[in-house]
């Protein structure tokens, strides 16, 4: 099949034109229906003749509106704490929150989709999200956080039953007020687990010095994975005061100068508070022996310190074993007499069970001088944990407790009442001894200014001291 080939014209004058063509196209072509345009009409111009092409219809909807959301929603109470966020319908919008309030306002923060709002307590919640001038709407949440449920469980092992909260004062002859108290950590209350802190103190007299009195101190904190440790924290304590009760009163008199003392008198002392640890130890394996237990099972801390007057300034010290804290207060000023140990890990403590510890003993001593001492302090990690570093903050438990000491008859429940605080993370058992001076002329102190000049006043009766290294022999 060939392709159709162009049709060919030629030119025509307009002579050849037969004369019936030469007649107007009006008169020729036949008139129209009405329907139908006659020729002269189409020969309009094409603007009258062309239809209006019809503008193309604008859309009337509106781009999609922000929408905002939690994340996640409040629908349930969350427990401990909660991390929040929000959900927008556009990724790159602004979103701004107030916390605690039911609104937006002129304090609003910008929220930062890198992070999570933390709520730690119940609160109330607003947002809206804006961007390019179009705003959300304000969204409202109450997020309800709950916080655990301690309960308060008695142990189904009811041998070597132990109260759960134990308070003691005392007015000693030598003229401090010592308080002790001891509560159920809020952890061994859910789990129906004994207290298993313990403490101790006493006095004893240096028969040969004229009747010098001798301040013991001491606390225990019984492992929380020993099964019987707060037999152990029981027996360390009144081993330890009883044998420093025995010792000490044997001492020879102390000598007035310096160099004296450090060669003859102070190894005598360091070697009865090495001997009264030893004694606790020995008394625990005993007992371990006759209950037929391993020695790790009544595994327990201790903390002890002892103090007198001397040569008008105050002779301390210490020996101890494990964490906690000892602490002096002299004249405005607080310092450690000691250090907590731990084992090979951050979270374990040594104890007086350890294997090998004993020969550290005599290692562990620790003295000091202190012209004005005016109280010292005892205390479990229960407690130092919560204030830690201890070397920094152990003044504000001194000055939270030193108030409640005033009276010797009431001091030891009120001990137990402060140490009902509220700490998050905190939940160990807690303990606490606190001795401070009674000076009659200055019965209680109501000010920073009365402190001060009391402080001023007892320096002056102090004679000049000469500082000086102790170093043991």
């Amino acid at each position: 099949m060939n392709p159709e080939k162009p049709a060919v014209f030629t030119p025509v004058s307009p002579e050849e034109i037969p004369a019936e063509a030469s007649q107007t196209p009006a008169e020729t072509v036949e008139k129209p229906d009405d329907d139908v345009e006659t020729l002269a009409e189409s020969s309009q111009t094409p603007a009258e003749t062309v239809e209006t092409l019809a503008e193309p219809e604008v859309s009337s909807a509106q781009p999609p509106a922000l929408t905002l959301a939690f994340n996640p929603p409040p629908d349930a109470p969350f427990q401990t704490s909660l991390p929040l966020s929000f959900v927008c319908s556009s990724p790159t919008a602004q979103i701004f929150y107030a916390l605690g309030a039911r609104d937006v306002g002129q304090n609003a923060l910008l929220f930062d989709p890198k992070d999570k709002i933390l709520l730690t307590s119940t609160t109330d919640i607003a947002a809206f999200a804006t961007e390019n001038g179009a705003r959300s709407e304000t969204i409202v949440g109450t997020f309800e956080i709950k916080k655990p449920l301690w309960l308060e469980l008695e142990p189904a092992d009811q041998s070597d039953a132990v109260p759960h909260k134990i308070a003691v004062s005392q007015m000693l002859e030598s003229g401090w007020n010592v308080a002790a108290a001891s509560v159920r950590g809020k952890l061994h209350a859910h789990r129906a687990l004994w207290r298993e802190d313990s403490f101790g103190f006493g006095e004893a007299i240096q028969a040969e010095e004229n009747g010098a009195r001798w301040t013991i101190l001491a606390v225990s904190d019984g492992a929380g994975s020993a099964p019987l440790s707060r037999v152990g924290s029981k027996i360390a304590c009144e081993t330890a005061v009883g044998a420093l009760q025995g010792s000490l009163q044997k001492l020879p008199t102390f000598a007035g100068q310096q160099d004296e003392l450090v060669a003859h008198d102070l190894p005598r002392l360091r070697d009865a508070l090495a001997q009264s640890a030893s004694a606790a130890l020995e008394a625990i394996r005993l007992e371990a022996e006759g209950r037929g237990k391993p020695l790790t099972a009544f595994a327990a801390t201790l903390l002890i310190l002892v103090y007198r007057r001397w040569n008008g300034v105050w002779l301390c010290a210490s020996l101890q074993i494990g964490d906690g804290a000892i602490a002096l207060l002299d004249g405005e000023n607080f310092s450690l007499l000691g250090a907590a140990d731990h084992g090979q890990h951050s979270s374990e403590t040594r104890f007086l069970t350890t294997g090998g510890i004993e020969a550290e003993f005599p290692h562990r001593f620790k003295i000091s001088l202190k012209p004005s001492l005016r109280a010292v302090l005892l205390v479990s990690d229960g407690v130092s944990d919560d204030y830690f570093p201890e070397d920094k903050r152990i003044g504000e438990v001194f000055e939270a407790v030193l108030p409640l000491v005033q009276n010797a008859q009431d001091a030891g429940d009120s001990l137990i009442s402060w140490l009902g605080y509220e700490k998050k993370g905190s939940s160990d058992d807690r303990t606490l001894v606190v001795a401070k001076k009674q000076h009659p002329k200055f019965p209680q102190i109501k000010s920073l200014k009365a402190k001060a000049l009391r402080a001023k006043a007892l320096r002056a009766k102090a004679p000049p001291m000469k500082w000086w290294p102790v170093r043991l022999r």
